[in-house]
């Protein structure tokens, strides 16, 4: 690729094959050997109540007691980093273009919460093809990525931001619990593991 502006536009992963002139191995299964295959992969599953437990819901608030506010939309949408679009094609930068300050966004999702359905529209998204080591013609060979719609993105970044906060002001989660959280801890369990191997390794007993 000669021309530096044309790469610029492009993602990192589009960018590097287009550099190398290598476009990617397209997979060649059936379309309906696929959706079978993976439709059973992840269909619903079952799972026992018991294996949940109660903490007591005495004094909480209701995690979407409150709507969501333009702000704190737009605090989500503002340090959103871009990534692949999905059927509708917009990006994070396009948001922050055609709807600045999310006073859109946050009506649509208020309505969502409101009415307790999201719009099939809203939820659609384009399933691609990843291809592992081995051989190409095994369907396990390929491991699919759902590119979805950046509003629905976006909606979901809110509500997990609500609910990590609200699993942290009322203690919900268990303190062995560190990824996914606000701040880093795995590193404090990759610590304990390291310990615990060099007082292995002291001991002679691996």
């Amino acid at each position: 690729m000669e021309d530096s502006a044309t790469c610029q536009k492009l993602y990192r992963r589009r960018a590097v094959r287009e550099i190398l002139g290598n476009a990617g191995e397209r997979c060649k299964i059936p379309l309906l050997s696929l959706q079978t295959f993976f439709s059973e992969c992840w269909e619903g599953g079952t799972s026992d109540p018991q294996l949940y437990s109660s903490t007591g819901s005495e004094g909480r608030v209701e995690l979407l007691e409150n709507e969501f506010s333009e702000k704190e939309v737009w605090a989500v949408l503002k340090k959103a980093e871009n990534t692949a679009p999905g059927p509708d094609r917009l990006t994070y930068h396009n948001l922050r273009l055609v709807d600045p300050g999310a006073k859109l966004l946050s009506r649509i999702f208020i309505l969502c919460i409101r009415f307790r359905k999201i719009p099939s529209s809203l939820k659609s998204s384009t399933t691609i093809l990843i291809p592992k080591e081995g051989d190409s013609s095994e369907v396990t060979n390929w491991r699919p990525i759902a590119l979805s719609n950046t509003s629905y993105k976006t909606f979901m970044k809110c509500l997990s931001s609500r609910l990590s906060a609200w699993c942290e002001r009322y203690d919900a989660l268990s303190f062995c619990q560190k990824r996914f959280m606000p701040y880093d801890g795995v590193l404090e369990h990759n610590f304990i593991i390291q310990q615990s191997i060099e007082r292995a390794r002291s001991s002679k007993d691996i």
